[in-house]
């Protein structure tokens, strides 16, 4: 059930016995509803060039469009406006908190990097691959998928590449967690700059009191999930994510003030939370906030030519290191190849070695190696095979058996950045193979997952 519709039964339900306490809960699921809408039209209209229309129909009309109106998109002023009622009752209007003083990078060139091919991109049974792609495409059997782009890199070449209805390869593309596994990159980036220790406490001034637990926690237990924090991460419902990052300012603020409930390293819990906090920690190692927000572009987006690379800001000015980052479809393939590289990217001098080392060696294998109380699902901010050690992890979280029966189907060195309704990036180092699907899939019923992943690694058999 969609929460829109819970929160329609308990306004009608209890206003029937009298009850008039559910006012405050309603508000602030409107209010979420109204943060919802403006949030997603105004990235998707002013960074990815989308039209309103198009987003509240594809986006909002079937869920959050329940309660919520067609957005206002103001152009000259650059805000967007929605108001969220059922019936007529609550009313709420999300108005923007944040400066519109905002540059937005240069328009995609997406070109690919030639140089970046090697070894034999045709050992790949291209008709098998093409024709799993182009049935995820089909609007006729896949009409509730709703793929919006997959590409196949082999070897470094792009070996597939199809767009869904309405997207092109220069649409910029909404990551929602895949941002985890870039804030993670950039985390990894300042420790090699000697910013920052893996064993590092005492993270934030809050924490800071000896006598806090909370200044137990290291950074290897935030990139880890495993802080003990407290942090109610279901969206259906009113939770703490949605709370953070729809109605709060500042969503590190809101997630540094949880407190702990299990000892540092000890519990697994997935925590959009803890993301924010990394990108709030990578903000204090800055000495002004310009360095801070040039940091992702200079470190990661430039070396690898990722043009439309951009990860938004909250209202005080801290990356949305959990959700919020947008990029084309070809830049997302170009961020999996950097960790098939082993973290090196070539450079335009004459010399077919040279390289930049963007990211150190260690930190690949890190992002590959399970976080310790993640019972081999989880490492540092990335995704790993659950089933690849089937038995260990079947207690980590409520959809493991869902998430593990499809994950059979992949090679055990699997690895990716994984989003909202069913973002990847997967990085595949026994296929040389790096993956990219982004879309809107809600509901991951409707999606043979298991047969698209079996059909598509049987096209990519091991590399030599």
């Amino acid at each position: 059930m969609k929460w829109a519709y819970v929160v329609a039964a308990l306004v009608f339900g209890l206003a029937a016995a009298g009850v008039t306490v559910v006012v405050p809960f309603v508000t602030t699921s409107f209010n979420v509803a109204a943060g919802y809408s403006a949030k997603l039209t105004c990235s998707a209209v002013f960074v990815a060039g989308r039209d309103p229309a198009h987003v509240y129909n594809h986006e909002l009309s079937g869920t959050i469009g329940k309660v919520t109106d067609v957005a206002v998109v103001n152009r000259e002023e650059r805000y967007v406006t929605t108001t969220a009622s059922l019936f007529g009752f609550f009313p709420v209007q999300r108005l923007p908190l944040a400066s519109d003083d905002v540059s937005l990078p240069p328009a995609p060139t997406n070109a690919w990097p030639a140089r970046l091919a090697h070894g034999d991109g045709e050992e790949v049974d291209r008709e098998l691959l093409n024709s799993v792609i182009e049935e995820q495409l089909d609007p006729a059997k896949h009409r509730d998928v709703d793929t919006r782009a997959i590409i196949v890199v082999r070897n470094g070449r792009i070996v597939a590449e199809r767009y869904g209805p309405d997207f092109q390869p220069h649409t910029r593309l909404a990551s929602w967690s895949n941002a985890k596994s870039v804030i993670s990159t950039l985390i990894g980036i300042r420790i090699a700059q000697g910013h920052l220790r893996l064993d590092q406490t005492r993270l934030f001034p809050e924490w800071s009191n000896a006598a806090d637990p909370r200044s137990n926690i290291t950074l290897a237990n935030l990139l880890h999930m495993s802080s003990g924090l407290e942090f109610d991460e279901k969206y259906d419902r009113h939770s703490d994510a949605r709370d953070m990052l729809f109605l709060r300012p500042s969503m590190s603020d809101f997630a540094v003030n949880k407190p702990l409930i299990h000892a540092p390293g000890t519990k697994w819990a997935y925590s959009s939370g803890t993301s924010n906090l990394l990108a709030r920690l990578l903000r204090s190692t800055f000495a002004t906030d310009e360095e801070y927000w040039a940091f992702p572009r200079q470190a990661l987006y430039e070396p690898l030519g990722m043009d439309s690379a951009l990860m938004e800001t909250d209202a005080a000015g801290t990356f949305v290191g959990s959700s919020y980052m947008y990029a084309t479809a070809r830049d997302w393939a170009k961020f999996g190849q950097l960790f098939l590289n082993e973290g090196q990217w070539p450079t335009d001098g004459d010399a077919a070695e040279e390289h930049q080392q963007v990211l150190t060696p260690g930190w690949v294998r890190y992002v590959q190696t399970p976080a310790p109380a993640s019972k081999h699902r989880y490492s540092a901010q990335w995704w790993l095979n659950g089933a690849a050690t089937e038995g260990k992890g079947d207690d980590v979280f409520d959809a493991a058996s869902a998430d593990l029966f499809w994950q059979r189907e992949l090679p055990t060195d699997a690895y990716w950045a994984h989003g909202f309704e069913h973002q990847f990036v997967m990085v595949v180092p026994s296929r040389k193979a790096v993956i990219v699907r982004l879309g809107r899939t809600p509901d991951v019923t409707k999606w043979d997952l298991a047969r698209f992943f079996r059909v598509v690694f049987q096209a990519l058999p091991p590399s030599s």
